[in-house]
Protein backbone atom coordinates (compact mmCIF):
# COMPACT_ATOMS: atom_id res chain seq x y z
CA UNK A 1 0.00 0.00 0.00
CA UNK A 2 1.33 3.46 -0.88
CA UNK A 3 0.61 6.52 1.21
CA UNK A 4 1.01 10.01 -0.14
CA UNK A 5 2.01 12.75 2.29
CA UNK A 6 1.85 16.37 1.20
CA UNK A 7 4.93 18.55 1.65
CA UNK A 8 3.21 20.69 4.26
CA UNK A 9 2.18 17.61 6.26
CA UNK A 10 5.71 16.21 6.04
CA UNK A 11 7.10 19.53 7.26
CA UNK A 12 4.66 19.46 10.21
CA UNK A 13 5.79 15.93 11.05
CA UNK A 14 9.42 17.06 10.93
CA UNK A 15 8.72 20.09 13.13
CA UNK A 16 7.09 17.83 15.74
CA UNK A 17 10.06 15.46 15.51
CA UNK A 18 12.49 18.37 16.03
CA UNK A 19 10.45 19.56 19.03
CA UNK A 20 10.65 16.08 20.58
CA UNK A 21 14.31 15.58 19.76
CA UNK A 22 15.34 19.05 20.97
CA UNK A 23 12.85 20.28 23.60
CA UNK A 24 13.41 24.03 23.81
CA UNK A 25 13.00 24.13 27.59
CA UNK A 26 15.82 21.59 28.02
CA UNK A 27 18.40 23.50 25.95
CA UNK A 28 20.66 26.30 27.14
CA UNK A 29 23.22 28.29 25.23
CA UNK A 30 26.37 30.30 25.77
CA UNK A 31 28.86 32.37 23.84
CA UNK A 32 32.22 30.59 24.21
CA UNK A 33 35.07 32.41 25.87
CA UNK A 34 37.92 33.30 23.56
CA UNK A 35 41.27 35.02 24.10
CA UNK A 36 42.83 38.10 22.58
CA UNK A 37 46.51 37.28 22.99
CA UNK A 38 47.63 40.74 21.87
CA UNK A 39 45.68 42.39 24.70
CA UNK A 40 46.07 39.45 27.09
CA UNK A 41 42.32 39.34 27.82
CA UNK A 42 39.43 36.93 27.53
CA UNK A 43 36.02 37.77 26.11
CA UNK A 44 32.74 36.14 25.18
CA UNK A 45 32.68 35.63 21.41
CA UNK A 46 29.20 36.88 20.47
CA UNK A 47 29.78 35.83 16.85
CA UNK A 48 29.27 32.20 17.85
CA UNK A 49 26.89 30.38 20.14
CA UNK A 50 26.96 26.86 21.52
CA UNK A 51 23.77 25.04 22.52
CA UNK A 52 23.69 22.24 25.10
CA UNK A 53 21.15 19.99 26.77
CA UNK A 54 20.66 21.06 30.39
CA UNK A 55 20.29 17.48 31.62
CA UNK A 56 23.41 15.96 30.05
CA UNK A 57 26.65 15.65 31.95
CA UNK A 58 28.96 16.00 28.98
CA UNK A 59 30.18 19.29 27.60
CA UNK A 60 29.60 18.55 23.92
CA UNK A 61 27.35 21.08 22.21
CA UNK A 62 24.39 19.77 20.22
CA UNK A 63 24.56 22.84 17.95
CA UNK A 64 27.22 25.39 17.14
CA UNK A 65 25.98 28.58 15.52
CA UNK A 66 28.34 30.92 13.64
CA UNK A 67 27.36 34.39 12.49
CA UNK A 68 28.89 35.77 9.31
CA UNK A 69 31.22 38.10 11.21
CA UNK A 70 32.88 35.11 12.89
CA UNK A 71 34.62 34.26 9.60
CA UNK A 72 37.19 36.24 7.68
CA UNK A 73 35.71 37.89 4.61
CA UNK A 74 38.08 35.70 2.57
CA UNK A 75 36.91 32.41 4.09
CA UNK A 76 34.45 30.36 2.06
CA UNK A 77 32.28 29.99 5.19
CA UNK A 78 31.72 33.77 5.23
CA UNK A 79 29.51 33.51 2.15
CA UNK A 80 27.60 30.52 3.58
CA UNK A 81 26.97 32.02 7.02
CA UNK A 82 25.08 32.14 9.23
CA UNK A 83 26.11 28.54 9.67
CA UNK A 84 24.72 25.89 12.01
CA UNK A 85 26.85 22.88 12.85
CA UNK A 86 24.88 19.95 14.29
CA UNK A 87 26.51 17.23 16.37
CA UNK A 88 27.11 14.10 14.25
CA UNK A 89 24.90 11.84 16.38
CA UNK A 90 21.88 14.08 15.89
CA UNK A 91 22.45 14.79 12.20
CA UNK A 92 22.90 11.05 11.63
CA UNK A 93 19.52 10.38 13.27
CA UNK A 94 17.86 13.09 11.20
CA UNK A 95 19.40 11.71 7.99
CA UNK A 96 18.24 8.19 8.90
CA UNK A 97 14.71 9.42 9.52
CA UNK A 98 14.25 11.97 6.72
CA UNK A 99 17.13 11.61 4.26
CA UNK A 100 18.28 15.02 3.07
CA UNK A 101 14.77 16.51 3.27
CA UNK A 102 15.08 17.74 6.88
CA UNK A 103 17.57 20.57 6.44
CA UNK A 104 15.30 23.32 5.08
CA UNK A 105 12.54 22.68 7.66
CA UNK A 106 15.21 22.54 10.37
CA UNK A 107 16.50 25.98 9.40
CA UNK A 108 12.96 27.32 9.81
CA UNK A 109 12.49 25.47 13.11
CA UNK A 110 15.81 26.73 14.50
CA UNK A 111 15.00 30.34 13.68
CA UNK A 112 11.53 30.01 15.24
CA UNK A 113 12.92 28.45 18.44
CA UNK A 114 16.15 30.40 18.92
CA UNK A 115 15.69 33.55 16.84
CA UNK A 116 18.78 32.97 14.71
CA UNK A 117 18.51 32.66 10.93
CA UNK A 118 20.45 29.82 9.30
CA UNK A 119 21.79 29.82 5.77
CA UNK A 120 23.85 26.60 5.87
CA UNK A 121 23.78 23.43 7.97
CA UNK A 122 26.89 21.30 8.38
Amino acid sequence: MIYIITESRLENIMMEYFDNMFPRDKIWWQHPVDSDYDKDEEFEDAARTEYYFKIRDDDNPIFRYYRRDYFSTYAYQHENAPLLEIDDDYSYNLNQMFGDKWEEPFKKWFEEKFGNPVNTIT
